[in-house]
């Protein structure tokens, strides 16, 4: 989506609202290996005169050792429109003609405020129609995204939306679903999670929820009269989803909440789809690392949940650190599909 360029050396950038994550990819003989990663937080604040987010960008690159200043990123929230829609049957030519027409129906913007990009789908209602996918992102969003990352010396290659690069993740790598399953894949960052429905490695339906990891962070700090970070570690260290102490009985209101816009989700897209349902959860982001909310989700939905392990189909270069990648493996679902742009 978005694209600029496709140059044969990328690497891919996740830039979240609380961390900074690249990745790096590589073809090797027994296929794709992960060759080097890094991730840091992006300070409250900034110094030197650079941007807090610029500084992140500049150093994550410097510790992750990575030598291509050419990445493919990402971005998500508000004003990203995705939308599916029906066009009579036509060629690729005559849909990029239609689709700006099309686009003024379904998008809540000003049309000349927007990058537009499609695809269009195998799935249909009938054979003489076609299934589009559409998507919009308004200019001022990819422009000071743009501008990000050529201020931390980078080029960025290509622009995506981080609910696709989840998918790419998905269908990259070997083992990962079935080819008749429909998963859901979620993504819960700091400010929003991303819902990808994907059925047969389509994207059937997408949506952005404000509800997401601060939310917990901030229960925590109310419940307890505590000042941010002293939440965030506690969460951390105590948390967990359903348990029974005082940091998990805070957490509780938001993991319903949770629960609430996930079922709104699956049954929207369940009603569309005639009655398709999903058939598991795979679970990514940082607040994936909260204890046994995979079990939790699952009794709460009656959707089998996974913790999302994507390196079982990847490999790993030797000269990882095999802990530190552990604990960071929840943060890198997106990054990871970023960078199988290259060789996927």
């Amino acid at each position: 989506m978005f694209a600029k360029s496709k140059p044969k050396n990328v690497v891919g950038l996740d830039i979240g609202s609380h961390t900074v994550k690249v990745v790096e990819i590589k073809e090797s003989p027994e296929g794709k290996e992960l060759a080097g990663f890094a991730l840091t937080e992006i300070a409250p604040g900034s110094s030197g005169g650079e941007d807090a987010g610029t500084e992140a960008i500049k150093r994550v690159m410097g510790e992750s050792k990575i030598e291509t200043d050419r990445v493919v990123t990402a971005v998500s929230g508000q004003s990203v429109i995705v939308r599916h829609i029906e066009l009579p049957k036509m060629s690729r030519e005559e849909a990029e003609n239609a689709i700006k027409y099309e686009a003024e129906q379904h998008i809540p913007f000003d049309i000349k405020e927007v990058t537009l990009d499609f695809q269009i789908l195998e799935h249909a209602s009938d054979s003489k129609k076609m299934n589009v996918l559409l998507v919009a992102a308004r200019n001022d969003l990819i422009d000071n995204h743009l501008k990000l990352i050529q201020s931390a010396g980078l080029k960025p290659a290509i622009i995506d939306v981080d609910s696709f690069a989840l998918v790419n993740t998905l269908e990259a790598i070997k083992g990962e679903r079935n080819k008749e399953e429909t998963i859901a894949l979620v993504n819960m960052g700091a400010k929003l999670t991303n819902i990808n429905i994907v059925r047969e490695g389509v994207s059937c339906f997408t949506r952005d929820i404000s509800l997401a990891g601060n939310n917990l962070t901030e229960a925590i700090q109310n419940s307890l009269n505590l000042d941010p970070s002293q939440a965030e570690k506690l969460k951390k260290e105590e948390g967990e989803a359903g348990g029974d102490n005082e940091v998990s009985q805070a957490l509780n209101p938001v993991l319903k909440d949770l629960v609430s816009e996930l079922r709104l989700s699956f049954d929207y897209y369940e009603n569309q789809a005639l009655e398709r349902t999903t058939n598991r959860i795979l679970f990514s982001g940082g607040s994936a690392r909260l204890k046994n909310l995979d079990k939790f989700l699952t009794q709460a939905l009656g959707i089998p949940t996974e913790i999302w392990n994507f390196l079982d189909g990847l490999g790993i270069n030797s000269d990882i650190d095999k802990e530190t990648l552990t604990d960071a493996v929840p943060l890198l679902a997106v990054g990871i599909g970023l960078a199988l742009r290259r060789v996927s």
